[in-house]
């Protein structure tokens, strides 16, 4: 959701802005999503042994860190400003995906491993498909045509309830998944 209402909040926000927004977006999406994917699985893979939660922590982390920095994204009236907070935001949650992707394929027999994944892309989609409907009535609620703040406060409303939401379960998961590699690490 923050991809796709980000630009709509940038644009209404700052207008003039337009083409430096789709420039540095491009950059940041680029450069410090796939950096902080790399660092992430960098991190994971060097610490994995010493402190087996890394992978949950790595996401819990991220997830952390994004909610101050959409905050201040949303809160602030000058646009570098917000778009700085948005680019750290990417990088600091851009490795959301592989950790718990690796969790869930080392935590299962390698035939179940297609299912898991599936099921994490069903439920990903289906909130993806659900969002927009969900974002639409609320900005249209709270009319924000007439006050383009409220497309900020609802995209840092919904990333505060999903990441956070997401930290539980990436926790217990987390919990899970030490578990079962100590029960493999055993076995051995």
């Amino acid at each position: 959701m923050i991809s796709a209402y980000a630009p709509v909040f940038f644009i209404r926000m700052w207008p003039e802005m337009k083409s430096t927004y789709a420039l540095l977006n491009a950059i940041a999406l680029t450069f410090l999503g796939f950096s902080s994917a790399l660092l992430g699985g960098m991190v994971c893979d060097k610490y994995e042994k010493k402190i087996p939660m890394i992978k949950a922590k790595v996401l819990i982390g991220g997830n952390i860190l994004a909610i101050p920095l959409i905050a201040l994204s949303c809160w602030t009236t000058n646009f570098y400003v917000a778009m700085a907070a948005f680019a750290a935001m990417i990088f600091a949650c851009g490795s959301y995906y592989a950790p718990a992707v690796t969790m869930m394929q080392n935590s299962v027999p390698p035939e179940d491993a297609g299912i898991i994944v599936s099921t994490l892309h069903l439920f990903t989609y289906s909130a993806t498909t659900i969002s927009p409907l969900i974002f639409s009535r609320v900005a249209k609620y709270f009319n924000a045509a007439t006050n383009p703040k409220v497309y900020g406060l609802t995209i840092l409303l919904a990333a505060t309830i999903g990441y956070l939401g997401s930290n539980f379960f990436y926790w217990k998961g987390g919990k899970q998944y030490c578990k079962i590699m100590e029960e493999k690490r055993l076995k051995e």
